[in-house]
């Protein structure tokens, strides 16, 4: 396995920030084909993933601790924890992106990002 694995920052900050997404429907600038055509096996792609993977759980865990604040900021000035407006905001930017797939990983974000005893309904972004 060649020593040139590409390799992406452990942490967002890390990144340039232009390409940090800057509204809902933004999207993160992909991968270069520089960077693509570098992967020259199959292992050295799933450690690329797996990279990629831990960077995903990571943003995941900080959406959902922001989501849970947002919901508890809404909640102790009396309104709904749901903006289901804002919600389908999210779904409708996942969709553009990214099709029918999109929206589900969307919707689980969303229902990942649900408080605790709020089955019924998502986060609030």
């Amino acid at each position: 396995m060649p020593s040139t694995i590409p390799s992406t920052p452990a942490t967002p900050s890390a990144r340039s920030a232009s390409a940090a997404p800057s509204a809902p429907g933004a999207v993160s600038v992909p991968a270069t084909r520089s960077e693509v055509s570098t992967v020259g096996s199959i292992a050295e792609g799933r450690t690329v993933i797996d990279v990629l993977d831990v960077e995903l759980r990571a943003l995941i865990a900080r959406r959902l601790e922001i989501s849970r604040r947002i919901q508890e900021i809404r909640l102790s000035s009396g309104r709904p924890r749901v903006e289901y407006s804002r919600e389908s905001e999210i779904i409708r930017s996942w969709h553009e992106a990214f099709g029918q797939p999109g929206s589900q990983l969307a919707f689980a974000l969303l229902t990942l990002c649900r408080g605790p005893g709020d089955a019924a309904s998502a986060g609030s972004g």
